[in-house]
């Protein structure tokens, strides 16, 4: 995967027709990206809280909600939550009302995946059930947010005409 980044920034110092403003723009997305791969931890990895901006649905993904403790959120309090934003995490839910809306969140996800057939419902057994549903998932809501992150970044190429 390095090679490929390498390739990456390779193709980047090659278009020598941007300018140093789109040079920087795509420069600061090749980055993040970058140490994403790198970070082997998920959505924890993205340390542009531009990307979080742009798709909130990223916060639903933080290795917080893959702990042990995190059905038992649902019964946290006010002060639980409150104690929960010093644990050594990038993130952590404030409220009860993140927590249920990552569950909603996360069951839309499962039906909508279910009713498309696309083989990543936690209950499925067929040949892709070895594969974590959620992290396939991930990987969805990645691909967008950076296509979000380039939308967002070069404004001017998008064609608003219809």
């Amino acid at each position: 995967m390095e090679r490929r980044i390498e390739r990456v920034y390779c193709n980047l110092n090659s278009m020598v027709f941007l300018n140093d403003d789109e040079y920087n723009r795509v420069l600061k997305i090749i980055d993040t990206v970058h140490a994403f791969v790198k970070g082997f931890s998920g959505v924890d990895s993205i340390k542009d809280p531009h990307w979080f901006e742009l798709n909130p649905n990223l916060y639903f993904f933080h290795s917080c909600y893959s702990l042990e403790f995190e059905p038992d959120m649902k019964d946290w309090t006010e002060d639980d939550f409150e104690v929960a934003q010093h644990l050594p995490f990038s993130y952590m839910p404030k409220s009860l009302e993140e927590v249920e809306k990552r569950e909603r969140y996360i069951e839309y996800l499962h039906c909508y995946s279910k009713e498309r057939n696309f083989k990543r419902d936690k209950y499925d057994t067929s040949q892709y059930s070895h594969e974590d549903p959620e992290s396939i998932m991930l990987m969805h809501e990645i691909a967008y947010t950076l296509r979000l992150v380039f939308i967002d970044a070069f404004p001017e190429l998008c064609n608003d005409e219809s």
